[in-house]
């Protein structure tokens, strides 16, 4: 009788790993961002979590790509609307990039019977494309281009692709992993462990956006003319680009003074 009591009083303190569904994420199995794009900014995807069981759950969040992958429960850039709305910067919004390096998180409390939304954030490598770098250098001199002369950090226009570009998207997989360990509770469950994984997927374009010509001359000037230069952005990636242009201050008063127009 004594060994039975043992037996069982063991079999409380090392409760096995479960693959129940007290633990699940709205995302599963396969989160594909899709097409993004590696310019130094953040890609941001909500997701929510869910606990089924009768007790507080602790749960553990991680990846197999840490160095790119971060989990917050907010995230200013990214309004706390519906599930699976995806934003990064440079898209359709003014975004904030410091918003998405704080407020780090590793784990979490979900009440019982409850949900809990948080935020992915996905930061592209940049060292993926450091192979790639001589025939960006070659191509952009023989349109006479610059690398990246306008900001992306606003969305004021976007541009779509041109024949001749350059870089290939790559192939981006990884595994987020959920681990729920169930806490005191009403459940009779506690310490049993809980597990969720998400396959992430990408398509990572490097930001290659340049302009033709790189001066204008404006020569032979009278007062009281009008006179008109063309030049042209072009995008050499492989998906659309939303940029912004940001002039000097002297270019700035020009068009301040309506002694210069800038038009499509």
């Amino acid at each position: 009788m004594n060994e039975e009591a043992a037996e069982a009083r063991e079999a409380t303190r090392s409760v096995p790993e479960t693959s129940g569904r007290m633990l699940e994420v709205d995302v599963a199995p396969v989160l594909d961002l899709g097409k993004v794009t590696s310019n130094g900014n953040h890609v941001l995807r909500a997701i929510k979590i869910y606990n089924r069981g009768e007790a507080p759950m602790l749960v553990q969040l991680s990846s197999d790509r840490p160095h790119e992958i971060n989990f917050q429960l907010n995230n200013d850039n990214l309004p706390d609307t519906e599930s699976g709305q995806s934003a990064s910067l440079g898209a359709e919004n003014d975004f904030n990039q410091l918003f998405n390096t704080i407020g780090i998180i590793h784990e979490l409390q979900i009440a019982a019977q409850s949900e809990q939304r948080i935020v992915l954030t996905y930061l592209p490598a940049r060292h993926e494309w450091e192979s790639q770098e001589d025939g960006l250098n070659s191509k952009q001199a023989s349109i006479g281009g610059q690398r990246d002369p306008v900001s992306l950090g606003s969305s004021k226009g976007g541009i779509g692709p041109v024949s001749g570009t350059v870089n290939s998207p790559i192939s981006i997989s990884g595994t987020l992993n959920f681990t729920g360990r169930m806490m005191a509770g009403r459940s009779t469950g506690e310490g049993e462990i809980h597990s969720c994984s998400v396959r992430l997927l990408a398509q990572v374009c490097k930001s290659v956006l340049a302009l033709q010509p790189t001066e204008i001359m404006l020569s032979s000037c009278v007062p009281g003319g009008i006179y008109y230069r063309d030049f042209t952005l072009l995008n050499l990636s492989n998906i659309p680009l939303y940029f912004s242009m940001i002039l000097s201050p002297a270019t700035s008063q020009a068009v301040a003074n309506k002694t210069l127009k800038l038009s499509e």
